[in-house]
């Protein structure tokens, strides 16, 4: 059995890595965990600065040219969304899992994406929702 670890608001995986993660290893789990975007270990977004795409002139090449940031520690529950679902095909994809025996953990803000997650996708077995945020 395979479970994919969803952390809080603003958590990184690597605190599921050190209290979670080995605990469920312990007990006979494949144990997966994931930073969101602009989280922990993962890549920042990149946005243009305001106005900056109305300035954006198209290159010979076809490429533009235009200032951008990239941003981090963004809470949006969208991208987590897409995000978690994206962990879960990752997961659904390794070799040892049992693809049906998958199962959602979340903490906090991760509870609600866990329970909105296994509401829509049937290849979640089982969740649980620890002090889940959910509206």
């Amino acid at each position: 059995p395979c479970i994919l670890l969803a952390h809080g608001w603003g958590g990184k995986r690597a605190h599921l890595d050190f209290s979670y993660a080995p605990r469920f290893a312990q007990a006979g789990f494949i144990a997966v965990t994931f930073d969101y975007r602009t989280w922990g270990d993962s890549d920042g977004v990149v946005i243009a600065l305001d106005g900056e795409q109305q300035k954006a002139q198209k290159n010979e090449d076809g490429s533009v040219t235009l200032k951008a940031q990239i941003v981090r520690k963004v809470i949006d529950p969208e991208w987590e969304l897409r995000d978690l679902d994206s962990a879960l095909n990752y997961v659904m994809g390794i070799n040892n899992v049992d693809v049906n025996r998958v199962g959602i953990w979340g903490s906090s803000f991760g509870g609600g994406h866990a329970l909105a997650s296994a509401a829509k996708d049937h290849r979640v077995k089982a969740v649980v929702c620890q002090i889940g945020s959910i509206d």
